[in-house]
């Protein structure tokens, strides 16, 4: 049985919709056994079925909140982490698991063996300097920090890994993110902390991801703005990841043809929705 891992957090603007269509995807294509795990910080969505749903409240270092007199920066940083240290730390979670977004779909037949715990792409030239221009850069550059002199490797491709339950809970007592003013980048953390890699080898392949995203910082971005050029940017890939540029874009006719192709490629129901 696998179980797959999701920390839902509040902020959907399409009504928890990428939720839907994971689930769809899921229920299509995923071969093996399988159950959902769900943490969220709000009431269940009404529609959801046949998952476990639990509600963790928001989390903040009350230090940091009231060093930055409630000025509260990183706050849904802090809260993923908070959830998956209360998830590893529970009897429910077993021994490996699936970390998963709601907003990816699996677009072909896998397996658990199948899931790949690769990088994003290797760091090269000047990428820490960007890093340090948003907050999800700056907590990769965190994770960096910890890792001090291991290869700094950025692992946020948001796809699904394969992490341990004693791993994880191990990172947690190692690296206390409570006692941080910048959360650290799990995924880059755990992976660069436990893991090796072969370094000339370091590439996200194009037949594992499509991503819409609209940044040209990897190769595996496409545009979403007709059926033409999603369908070509997915036809060879196992999963499709997006955020909310690319899922709300308006393209030819000001159509969002993100959202209609998802719509079109998962239209029946699957057994987590009433």
């Amino acid at each position: 049985m696998t179980t797959f891992y999701l920390p839902l957090g509040t902020r959907s603007n399409w009504g928890n919709t990428e939720l839907r269509f994971l689930l769809r995807s899921l229920d299509e294509n995923f071969k093996d056994e399988f159950n959902v795990v769900i943490y969220g910080e709000a009431d269940k969505p009404s529609w959801l079925r046949n998952v476990e749903f639990s509600i963790v409240d928001r989390y903040y270092p009350e230090w940091l909140a009231k060093e930055r007199r409630n000025k509260i920066a990183y706050e849904n940083y802090f809260c993923t982490l908070n959830k998956m240290r209360i998830w590893v730390n529970s009897e429910e979670c077993p021994e490996e698991f699936v970390y998963i977004y709601d907003d990816v779909c699996l677009l072909r037949q896998i397996g658990f063996s199948e899931i790949q715990n690769r990088p994003e792409y290797l760091d090269v030239g000047n990428y820490e300097k960007r890093l340090g221009e948003t907050r999800h850069g700056k907590t990769i550059l965190s994770a960096y920090f910890l890792l001090k002199n291991k290869p700094r490797l950025n692992f946020e491709s948001h796809m699904p890994r394969v992490y341990r339950k004693d791993k994880m809970a191990e990172l947690f007592d190692m690296f206390d993110f409570e006692k941080l003013s910048i959360p650290y980048a799990l995924a880059t953390l755990y992976f660069g902390y436990y893991e090796n890699y072969d370094m000339p080898t370091l590439k996200e392949h194009n037949e594992y991801k499509a991503g819409f995203y609209f940044e040209d910082e990897s190769n595996c971005s496409f545009s979403s703005h007709s059926f033409h050029s999603i369908n070509k940017a997915v036809e060879d890939k196992v999963w499709l990841n997006y955020n909310e540029r690319g899922i709300n874009f308006t393209g030819i006719g000001r159509r969002q043809y993100l959202k209609e192709w998802l719509i079109k490629r998962f239209p029946e129901k699957s057994k987590f929705e009433a």
